[in-house]
């Protein structure tokens, strides 16, 4: 018996085995960007449900819709992980829409049909929001130098192997979950962080 898709819900892999891939996923645990899932957008078209319940191709209102989703996170990481003053919501759009009503989760590709990103990739030259403004690199070598310190007061010693394991394990138990892998990267921008700030 075929269950129902509804726009609250995935399309069921036990249809056809055909797993649903979200722009929420490929955002946040796949790491792809915004400009090259907007591209994919814009090459490929993206699928979600319509008004009655039906999934396939969304049209030209879905795109742009999506298409905004992609440009509000990107506009957000741009301005350095934070909104302008008096803002009521500090989270990124992403999370803002988190859970089964995500309008992140509502649009993405079954996996046959999902676009190869890699290619879409080497075919562009995207600027990182990081990039994106002068003082963003100041604000993250005053994390990283806090996260030093943070370390040194806590004997982690973050440049040893098995480091970025135990952070990653603190973050877990506070429910904001960051991958190891994730930590590593950030850990080894450390030295230079307090190369710009040791005398």
């Amino acid at each position: 018996m075929k269950q129902k898709a509804t726009p609250d819900a995935t399309p069921s892999n036990y249809e056809d085995s055909d797993p649903f891939i979200s722009l929420a996923e490929l955002l946040g645990y796949k790491r792809e960007t915004e400009g090259t899932l907007a591209t994919a957008i814009e090459k490929n078209g993206i699928y979600t449900w319509d008004r009655y319940g039906r999934f396939g191709l969304a049209d030209a209102p879905g795109q742009v819709e999506a298409l905004g989703l992609l440009a509000a996170q990107y506009a957000w990481e741009a301005a350095g992980y934070a909104l302008p003053p008096g803002y009521r919501d500090t989270r990124s759009p992403l999370d803002q829409y988190e859970g089964a009503d995500s309008m992140f989760m509502r649009y993405g590709w079954k996996k046959k049909v999902c676009p190869d990103f890699s290619v879409i990739r080497l075919g562009q030259s995207e600027r990182s929001p990081r990039q994106s403004k002068g003082g963003d690199t100041n604000s993250r070598n005053t994390l990283l130098v806090i996260i030093a310190a943070l370390c040194n007061y806590s004997d982690i010693k973050y440049q040893e192997r098995g480091a970025a394991v135990q952070i990653a394990k603190f973050t877990d138990e506070i429910g904001a979950a960051v991958t190891d892998d994730t930590i590593r990267k950030a850990l080894a921008e450390i030295p230079d962080a307090l190369g710009t700030r040791l005398k």
